[in-house]
């Protein structure tokens, strides 16, 4: 799998999800529709961008509070709960804005090959978590392994480091592809909550076999994770690009994908981010 970090936005779920209560659609042309039916479910949590057109991370765009807020007010009526990636730039102020907003939140910070950059984000993660800024849990680092901007002994040396920072009441996770964390298992060692991003789309899976592989490998990174809860921190699928293998991207798979998810989602009791 490849790094994601320039292929996804967090801004799209809100357009998935919203397609997902209208049903969706295929290619083919079809009669007009019903009017969608009203949310009936909210999700139990979803990833969240903050950009407009024109902006984006690594961009050093100062996000207002305001549009913080507008942002975030969108998916208020679609879940629970919210994550964030970022501590700087203004996205710092998110996990008090989200409170504002009656939303749980999960902090984020996001960690790179910048060494600077890498201790202001885990500074103002540290500030926000021992200010109630965020819930009971923490993230440093979203695929730092994936995209290889850290080695797994630097990326250890920070999870500890945040870890002896934090209030005993916060709890410390770290993000990566579930295929990194079986391939890393001291990195588990160091948190109290792995994160988990997992793709059937990115791994080329048909459709109709997208969910039965996705739980073939939670089960397994359970297993290997032993007694550490999993939270299943990234998954979807996209309405429109490129076939992957037998994957093939539409809106009514991107609906349909949803739908099964949060079934399946539900029946295992799993807490998750949809993206």
């Amino acid at each position: 799998m490849t790094s994601l970090r320039y292929r996804r936005s967090p801004a799209c779920c809100i357009a998935l999800l919203l397609a997902a209560c209208a049903g969706g659609g295929g290619a083919e042309p079809a009669p007009p529709a019903p009017p969608p039916p009203g949310v009936s479910e909210k999700v139990s949590g979803v990833n969240f961008g903050p950009y407009l057109g024109g902006q984006g991370p690594g961009q050093q765009t100062q996000i207002s509070e305001s549009q913080l807020t507008t942002r975030m007010s969108l998916l208020v009526p679609l879940t629970r709960s919210v994550r964030t990636f970022s501590t700087t730039d203004g996205i710092e102020n998110a996990g008090r804005v989200a409170h504002t907003l009656g939303l749980n939140v999960t902090v984020g910070a996001f960690l790179s090959s910048d060494a600077l950059e890498n201790d202001r984000q885990k500074a103002n993660l540290i500030a926000a978590a021992n200010a109630g800024h965020t819930d009971a849990t923490v993230i440093l680092g979203s695929e730092v392994l994936e995209r290889g901007d850290l080695s797994e002994a630097a990326l250890i040396a920070a999870l500890q480091q945040v870890k002896q920072a934090l209030s005993a009441n916060i709890r410390l996770g770290y993000a990566d592809t579930a295929y990194k964390w079986l391939e890393h298992p001291r990195v588990a060692d160091e948190v109290d909550v792995v994160f988990a991003n997992i793709y059937p789309y990115f791994d080329g899976v048909p459709f109709d076999q997208a969910v039965r592989h996705l739980d073939f490998i939670f089960t397994r990174l359970q297993a290997a994770v032993q007694r550490k809860p999993v939270v299943l921190s990234e998954t979807g699928w996209p309405s429109a690009g490129v076939q992957r293998g037998g994957a093939i991207p539409s809106v009514g798979n991107a609906a349909a994908y949803l739908g099964n998810f949060v079934a399946w989602a539900r029946a295992r009791s799993v807490e998750y981010f949809y993206f």
